[in-house]
């Protein structure tokens, strides 16, 4: 399969415009566009949603600039209904970050994609999780120790009371068998559990 071409210029320029929106704000507009289709790409999931499609999206949202969307609290994603099918119209919305981490929550998407590091996964997955696991021929003694130098002390409270302290939240999550972006939720704050488990993260 050959490159896909992208959407020449003057046509995403007819997509801002068509929907009532700023022009000057294109190039930030499709950039936005083109972060969810390369995130779908990477985790195996279709995005047949055009960029017309995802604008009115964005007015129907009552979003007015480019900076309404990221991974802030307050700022909106494109979430999938369910957490489920592809990208497209009619199964997708703008929903707030808080929102949209809650509804993955909810729906197991976490789950599954620790479900999917022991089976198949695609390869830009699977070779982003040797990264961050630290086995890949990328890796050396100096990453190694920025790795660590990074690492933030936790403490968690299993749901039996037990009490855990430890450098390494990813280590702790896969020999335990937990999720770890549901676990640095809770230890950040942004859940307050998670199947019984709570905790924080501490100061060094």
């Amino acid at each position: 399969m050959g490159k896909k071409t992208l959407l020449p210029f003057e046509k995403r320029v007819k997509a801002v415009t068509k929907v009532g929106l700023d022009i000057q704000d294109t190039k930030a507009w499709f950039k936005k566009y083109r972060g969810v289709v390369r995130n779908a790409k990477c985790r195996d999931i279709e995005c047949p949603l055009t960029f017309l499609q995802y604008m009115k999206l964005v007015v129907k949202a009552g979003l007015t600039q480019p900076s309404d969307i990221g991974m802030a609290v307050h700022q909106y994603n494109l979430g999938r209904i369910g957490d489920e099918g592809p990208y497209e119209w009619g199964n997708c919305r703008f929903i707030t970050s808080k929102q949209n981490r809650r509804e993955r929550v909810t729906n197991g998407c976490f789950e599954a994609m620790a479900a999917a590091k022991k089976g198949k996964q695609s390869p830009a997955l699977a070779k982003l999780a040797k990264i961050r696991r630290g086995k890949t021929k990328y890796n050396d003694e100096t990453i190694a120790k920025i790795s660590k130098a990074n690492s933030k002390r936790f403490r968690l409270v299993s749901p039996k009371g037990k009490v855990y302290i430890g450098d390494s939240l990813a280590e702790f999550c896969a020999s335990k068998d937990l999720s770890y972006n549901s676990m640095a939720a809770v230890c950040s704050g942004r859940l307050p559990s998670i199947k019984g488990w709570t905790g924080s993260y501490m100061s060094k």
